[in-house]
């Protein structure tokens, strides 16, 4: 049978790891993006800022130096100028390096001096800023960073390319400039965490209350399954048996009407003999017990069709408790309703039901010391008839009353084991059920329950 359970939980498990991961991803990436769109506008009006404060007396020098050897740019007295007035404008705000490139791409100002008349005309950012005339910008972790401060390790810039224009919208050159977003950067991660926690903790209920419906489905399924394994089984069961009792009938019903007949004529020449009565009494019991085995065998693999005719059940009960002969010990009593319900029943087939259920409730008073006592009683509530048989004999074993029903099951060291078996289908095919309750000690009770006339349906079988 295919493992629900253990299928259900270890895909669910993955499922829910890489969709916690999808979405924890997803928030890195929408945080991320939204820190560097922010950080980005930041620059952009720091880029203005400084822009409008240099541009007035030193523009001339940043867009007439391209062509300037690195070294004469740092030795440059603007330079210095330049840079005081930037590490004075930047103080106290997060921005830790400031860049000035020409149209060309020549790094005419650095904050870091190292960089001054290094090439970026083929940086994507510089070519967004200087041709395309918009800002572009992206995140970086640098372990070590030179900064207006000095050294700083482990932090977490947005670099902002940032067009400078003139009045006419003409790009003169372009800013860059690095915002420290490490704090940010650090908030991002440690909510990152938190959500994945929360993520884990909802998922982690939903799969325990999920791993439980399906671990109950797999129980039902099981159990279902179970009982199809049986069924088929037990249909096989009584295929061979079909076989086998349409094979044995014959072959032993011939042999047993030959010792019929010689105990017939056994009888007739004994003339009466007392020593050999006994005897032959015995023969004929053995003979008609066996005659009662194969009538059961050949009866219970015979489909019949039923013939019904409709009948007081108490009336028709009472008749059958009249002709049952019981032991003196054994009281037989009923306690029918009056009128009774009417149900329409196939006389003799359903008669013989009732014998066996009484025959058998007669067999458990065997193992008891106490007077027997066996009930036989109707009741109706309308639109079912309710036919019982109680005895207050042995009673039955817990571990034996599920399989009183099954073919060829008995507890008995006689009989066949098919009387219930065939009573219980003769039920069913009358479109009714058959129960029993019973406890070890305290006797038994069959009860049948058949659909009044006006509720039946008849079945075939």
């Amino acid at each position: 049978m295919f493992r629900l359970f253990s299928y259900f939980s270890l895909s669910s498990a993955i499922a829910i790891a890489v969709l916690t991961t999808i979405l924890v991803a997803a928030y890195q990436r929408h945080a991320t993006t939204t820190l560097v769109t922010t950080a980005e506008k930041q620059n952009v009006a720091m880029a203005r800022v400084l822009a409008n404060t240099i541009w007035p007396e030193y523009s001339h020098y940043l867009t007439t130096q391209t062509d300037t050897d690195a070294d004469q740019l740092r030795a440059r007295p603007e330079t210095a100028r330049l840079h005081a007035v930037l590490k004075k404008i930047t103080d106290g705000i997060p921005v830790h390096k400031v860049k000035f490139y020409s149209l060309k791409g020549t790094t005419i100002y650095s904050s870091e001096f190292a960089q001054i008349g290094d090439d970026k005309s083929g940086n994507e950012g510089f070519i967004t800023a200087a041709v395309r005339g918009q800002p572009a910008s992206k995140i970086s972790y640098r372990d070590k960073f030179s900064a207006f401060s000095g050294t700083l390790h482990g932090i977490d810039v947005v670099e902002s390319y940032v067009p400078v224009t003139n009045s006419d919208g003409a790009t003169l050159g372009v800013l860059e400039l690095y915002y420290d977003v490490s704090t940010s950067v650090a908030e991002i991660a440690q909510n990152r965490w938190l959500i994945a926690q929360i993520l884990i903790a909802a998922f982690g209920v939903l799969y325990i209350v999920l791993l439980l419906v399906v671990w109950r489905a797999e129980v039902i399924l099981r159990r279902q399954y179970d009982e199809m394994q049986k069924a088929l089984l037990q249909k096989e069961r009584l295929s061979i048996l079909g076989q086998l009792t349409a094979t044995v009938g014959h072959e032993l019903r011939n042999p047993l009407g030959a010792l019929r007949n010689a105990l017939f004529i056994i009888r007739d020449l004994s003339n009466g003999c007392a020593e050999m009565t006994p005897h032959i009494q015995a023969g004929e019991r053995s003979i008609a017990r066996c005659n009662n085995i194969v009538q059961d065998l050949l009866e219970h693999n015979r489909q019949h069709e039923l013939d019904c005719h409709s009948v007081d059940i108490s009336k028709w009960v009472h008749e059958i408790i009249e002709e049952q002969v019981v032991p003196d010990n054994i009281a037989l009593t009923c306690d029918l309703q009056d009128p009774g319900p009417v149900v329409s029943v196939d006389d003799d087939r359903f008669r013989r039901v009732v014998i066996n259920l009484i025959e058998n409730a007669v067999q458990a008073q065997g193992s008891i010391s106490r007077p027997g006592m066996i009930t036989v009683a109707v009741r109706s509530d309308g639109d079912e008839a309710e036919l019982s048989v109680a005895d207050n004999g042995a009673g039955i074993a817990p571990d034996i009353l599920p399989k009183i029903f099954e073919p060829l099951f008995t507890t008995k060291s006689f009989g066949s084991g098919l009387g219930l078996s065939t009573a219980k289908g003769l039920v069913e095919q009358h479109g009714g059920q058959i129960t029993v309750r019973s406890a070890k000690g305290t006797g038994a009770r069959f009860t049948i329950r058949l659909p009044c006339e006006q509720q039946h349906q008849m079945k075939a079988a």
